[in-house]
């Protein structure tokens, strides 16, 4: 697989978030369920991830009217994206308060993508973005640092729960 290094888009940015779990030395392990191969239906376990926007945090400029998509990329049965509602001139100190939920069935191949746009009258415009590895995700409160915008972020809470057990447990 080649990609083009001249030319920043999603799939450099997918790329990059593979990466970011190893302090992008370039180098990642299959994941076990890859090496030991799997039967039909099997899956390694399942994992449901809320994330609560909390607000979103940009430097200064014209006023901007900002939505977020978290997207989830993997394995077509976890691929999957949420867009928040947009808030209207609001771009320094947005507040979302909206929660999306994750089913994950291979969270050791899944990264986490979020997007700021700018929503305007006869289209969109890119503010930022960052990608994660699911599996470097911490529970609890973050900021997203997005790439694009020095000192910008996404607050957030995230959530991680087990439910392949019998009972769930928050981890």
């Amino acid at each position: 697989v080649a990609l083009n290094y001249q030319t920043e888009g999603r799939m450099l940015q997918i790329n990059r978030g593979k990466f970011r779990a190893n302090g992008n030395c370039g180098y990642v392990l299959k994941p076990d369920i890859l090496c030991k191969g799997m039967t039909e239906g099997e899956g390694e376990g399942g994992y449901q991830t809320l994330y609560n926007l909390c607000k979103g945090m940009t430097e200064g400029g014209g006023i901007i009217d900002p939505y977020v998509e978290v997207e989830i990329i993997g394995i077509p049965a976890d691929t999957s994206k949420y867009r928040t509602k947009t808030v209207i001139d609001n771009g320094f100190n947005p507040v979302w308060e909206e929660t999306m939920v994750f089913l994950l069935n291979f969270p050791d191949i899944a990264l986490v993508r979020f997007v700021v746009w700018d929503e305007d009258p006869i289209g969109r415009d890119f503010i930022g973005q960052m990608t994660l590895p699911f599996q470097s995700i911490m529970p609890g409160f973050r900021h997203v640092h997005l790439e694009g915008l020095d000192q910008a972020t996404v607050f957030c809470h995230v959530t991680i729960m087990d439910y392949t057990t019998d009972k769930v447990s928050m981890t």
